[in-house]
């Protein structure tokens, strides 16, 4: 058996020197000529090598330098180089006359495309308008296999370029590992490199990192521990400030059913996650499973740059079905929660030559401040309204204009419990919206105020004209409780129902209550003003002889670019009746206007001005005189005619000014008084 032995082993050792001889006598500079002959064949352009390749024995392989290979003609096509590297195949199975390789090394190796720059070439003649016919699919029980097998690949330091036209897209310092590429074994893919893109004159960067463990090849391909980091720079593909967005995941596919399952997929970035569940179809293609989205709303926010006011909860959680066939997605039996607010939702969206999008959303009680931008410093706001300001008006119309085909097409309802806004707030709110190409139509609103009312509205948007119209009824809105609602003291008090038809257009605020145009009626049940009853206390003789709140009042308006004429403003009551007439101005916020109060056959003019929220009221000057030489006569007639009830009041308020009118100078302080 020694023997044997000894034998064997001494043929193996003469075999190994006879390879060893054979190799050494091999002429490598001829073996490189015959690979670049080969290639240039091929393709039109030869492998040029710094020095020839270095063979081996043990292991089998070959060794390179430097290696260039540019088939760039015209300003186009493509170049490879690479700095070194090195091959080797496994011993083992080369005995039994199978390839099989142990490593593959490249060293900086670096692949440039230059791209024409220009549509896709014509189909060749005689192919049609068909689509080219799919492939047929291999049969379920024929595994996919690879056509050799790969123990290792690594490259580091490595660039790609691509150029097309003014388009430049560059991949530096990649470093790539491919490990175990086998028929039916699991091989371990890891890749990270950093990226500039520069499209459509943006500059995009940062750096990405994968490393996935996927069995590629066999009857069930499949993927798992998949991990994809991108982390964007200054000018990333997304926003710097949401840091990192990595995306795992396990996933599988089933070549007998054509599809693939994702038991779990999820991207994920340090304000929030979005993970997806459930099945592919590849014949269609079709999707059906679930959505889950978690994460931050305000720390969200303001990584795109809008500070929000802080929240205790600061949560989001929305989850629910999702199913996409064809050109349609569909969300249903969608619940979840925003900070403690709850959300159901069902929404369809039809991705076609134009977005349409349909369903509905209800939501819970929500105070609006909490996801209002805060305010920035006036340098900032200046800056904006600036930058706002300088493109031409007409410019701007007309460019928005060109773009209304990419308005989506709008179908929603909308249902809300509570939405507040400061310490104003509406209940019971729902609103029906539809429209295309940026032209919309508010079909219906309704909603009850918090401090007592109802609202209800339709109206339309044409968003690329800039353009708004507004059908609005208010009915018994309570007014001193809604301005305090709103932050505002209570100026005026009593029930409120409004009418109005107007429309605007313009960009913001400002534009928009300047450009406001049309007509509406106000009507005021028991209103009482602070400041007139003060101002009607003053007049010696009225005061506690007249009631200070109006039990009627009527305000017929038109609006002509911002600016509002009231007229003619009428008030009664059964002591006590007005008119009189006023003019507003709705960008300045400023009320000015006259009105004569009638009562126990006295005429009193009163003129008011201000703020609407801070309206002074004064005598007119000229009743002063008039009002000391007769008041007390006046009074007293006046009483006579109101009859014997009211006769005695006014009686007895005559006889209480015998002394204002002996103290003229006293009655005329009295009348100019607030």
């Amino acid at each position: 058996m020694k023997r044997v032995l000894c034998w064997i082993g001494g043929i193996v050792l003469a075999l190994a020197a006879g390879l060893a001889i054979v190799i050494s006598q091999l002429d490598a500079t001829f073996i490189s000529g015959q690979i670049s002959a080969a290639v240039e064949k091929a393709t039109g352009a030869p492998v040029t090598f710094s020095r020839p390749p270095e063979l081996s024995l043990l292991p089998p392989g070959a060794r390179f330098g430097a290696v260039g290979w540019d088939n760039v003609r015209d300003g186009q096509g493509v170049r490879f180089t690479a700095g070194g590297g090195e091959a080797r195949l496994e011993l083992r199975p080369l005995l039994h006359g199978d390839l099989v390789i142990d490593e593959v090394r490249l060293d900086s190796p670096a692949l440039v495309l230059l791209l024409p720059d220009g549509k896709a070439a014509p189909a060749a003649p005689g192919s049609g308008n068909a689509p080219a016919a799919a492939p047929e699919a291999a049969p379920a029980s024929a595994p996919l296999l690879l056509p050799l097998e790969l123990g290792r690949l690594t490259l580091s330091k490595g660039s790609l370029q691509v150029e097309k036209g003014g388009d430049r897209y560059d991949l530096r310092d990649i470093n790539l590992s491919v490990e175990n590429l086998r028929n039916g074994q699991d091989a371990v893919l890891r890749c990270d490199f950093a990226y500039e893109l520069l499209a459509g004159g943006r500059t995009l960067a940062g750096t990405l990192a994968l490393d996935a463990q996927a069995g590629l090849f066999g009857r069930t391909p499949r993927v798992q521990n998949l991990s994809l980091t991108v982390t964007p720079s200054r000018h990333g593909l997304l926003p710097a400030g949401l840091g990192p967005l990595q995306l795992q995941g396990d996933a599988a596919l089933d070549m007998a059913a054509r599809q693939l399952q994702f038991t779990r997929l999820s991207l994920t970035v340090p304000q929030g996650r979005l993970g997806l569940t459930g099945k592919l179809r590849l014949d269609g293609p079709a999707f059906t499973g679930s959505v889950l989205l978690e994460g931050s709303p305000r720390k969200l926010a303001s990584a795109l740059g809008v500070p929000l006011r802080p929240h205790a909860q600061d949560a989001l959680l929305f989850k629910g079905s999702v199913a996409w066939e064809g050109d349609t997605l569909s969300l249903s039996q969608a619940k979840g929660k925003l900070d403690a607010t709850p959300l159901r939702a069902e929404l369809r969206l039809h991705f076609r030559d134009v977005l349409a999008m349909e369903g509905s959303l209800s939501l819970g009680a929500l105070q609006l401040d909490d996801y209002l931008p805060l305010p920035g410093d006036g340098r900032d706001a200046a800056a904006s309204r600036a930058g706002a300001a300088a493109p031409d008006g007409k410019a701007v119309k007309a460019a928005a204009r060109d773009e209304a085909a990419d308005w989506p097409a709008l179908n929603i309802r909308l249902a809300m419990a509570s939405l507040g806004w400061k310490k104003a707030q509406l209940r019971d709110i729902s609103l029906a919206l539809s429209g295309s190409r940026g032209d919309y139509r508010l079909t219906s609103f309704q909603g009850v105020l918090g401090s007592g009312g109802r609202l209800s509205a339709s109206g339309g948007a044409d968003l690329p004209a800039r353009q708004y119209s507004l059908d609005a009824d208010a009915a018994d809105v309570a007014l001193g409780a809604l301005l305090e609602a709103l932050g505002k003291p209570r100026a005026v008090e009593g029930v409120a129902t409004l009418k109005v038809h107007a429309g605007t257009g313009g960009a913001d605020r400002e534009a928009l209550l300047a450009a406001l145009s049309g007509s509406g009626d106000l009507q005021v049940r028991n209103m009482h003003i602070p400041a007139l009853a003060s101002l009607l206390q003053s007049v010696p003789g009225l005061k506690g002889a007249v009631s200070d709140t109006f039990d009627q009042v009527k305000v017929p308006f038109v609006l002509r670019k911002g600016e509002a004429d009231l007229k003619p403003m009428t008030a009664t009551s059964p002591r006590l009746q007005a008119r009189g007439q006023a003019h507003a101005s709705l960008p300045r916020q400023y009320l000015q206007g006259t009105a004569t109060i009638t009562t126990l056959g006295l005429d009193i003019p009163v003129n008011y001005e201000g703020p609407f929220d801070d309206l002074s009221f004064s005598l007119d000057p000229r009743f002063a005189l008039d009002a000391v030489k007769g008041l007390g006569g006046s009074l007293l007639e006046g009483g006579k005619k109101a009859g014997s009830a009211a006769g005695d009041t006014a009686r007895e308020a005559g006889s209480g000014i015998g002394g204002a009118v002996r103290d003229a100078g006293g009655a005329i302080r009295g009348l100019l008084g607030r």
